[in-house]
Parts: C-alpha cells; sequence; structure tokens
C-alpha cells in the first residue's frame, strides 16, 4: 500500500468556497497562488526528530512565496514510507513516526507558514 500525505498551507481569512468553477473567500474571487514545495531531503523533512534540522530551509521557501506574493503552497511527507510513517509486521500504520515529533514538526512548520501568510492555515490531507 502506498500512501501520499500532503499538507496545502493557504491563506484563509474565512470560509474558502467553490462558486461554478472559482474559488471565492468570503464570497469574493480569490486566485490560488503558490508552490508545490519539494523536499529539503526527501520523504525526510519531518518526523524522527529531523523537523528542526529542516526548518530554516522550508520556512526559507515560505519567505520567498511571501514576497512574491504567493498565498499558497502544497508540501508533501511520506512518499516511500522509507522514514515515515512507521507500519507494524501486518503493514498496519502505528505511528506517524519513530520518535513522535511528526506533529511538532509540522505544526512549526505550519506556524511559519501562518505568520508569513497572516491568516489561518489549512490543512488538507490526500490519501491513494
Amino acid at each position: 500500500m502506498l500512501l501520499a500525505l500532503s499538507f496545502l498551507a493557504l491563506v484563509v481569512a474565512g470560509p474558502l468556497s467553490i462558486v461554478g468553477n472559482r474559488f471565492r473567500l468570503n464570497g469574493s474571487p480569490i486566485f490560488l497562488n503558490g508552490i508545490n514545495q519539494a523536499w529539503n531531503n526527501y520523504g525526510a523533512d519531518f518526523g524522527n526528530g529531523k523537523g528542526t534540522q529542516n526548518l530554516a530551509a522550508l520556512t526559507s521557501v515560505l519567505d520567498k512565496i511571501q514576497s512574491s506574493g504567493g498565498n499558497t503552497v502544497r508540501i508533501w511527507l511520506h512518499i516511500t514510507a522509507g522514514n515515515t510513517p512507521q507500519f507494524d509486521s501486518n503493514g498496519n500504520v502505528t505511528a506517524m513516526d519513530n520518535s513522535g515529533t511528526m506533529v511538532s514538526d509540522m505544526n512549526a512548520y505550519m506556524s511559519a507558514a501562518a505568520s508569513r501568510f497572516v491568516h489561518k492555515t489549512k490543512i488538507v490531507t490526500r490519501q491513494m
């Protein structure tokens, strides 16, 4: 089973909706402008105590998005399951990572995104 999980940080000051084929924020049209942020360390930026090591490089990208007028970033977490998440002998996911730092690592990144994009940060997950 391949598990792909991505997080989307999005400038949102209120409810984001779709009307017809357009995104709307608080009823006004909004254009999502940003990037798909690749890894600093392929599949190993978060969890297993790696978040603090990678945060400066990852937030440097957030600074560039902000200075370019962007309002959206998507970043991938798990790709080949070589680093995260953790599985039992039956192939069931038992934990996000070995050291229990995945959530705090992601919170630090999302806080950095929220501080640059000013508004509330939304998370979107997708499993394949």
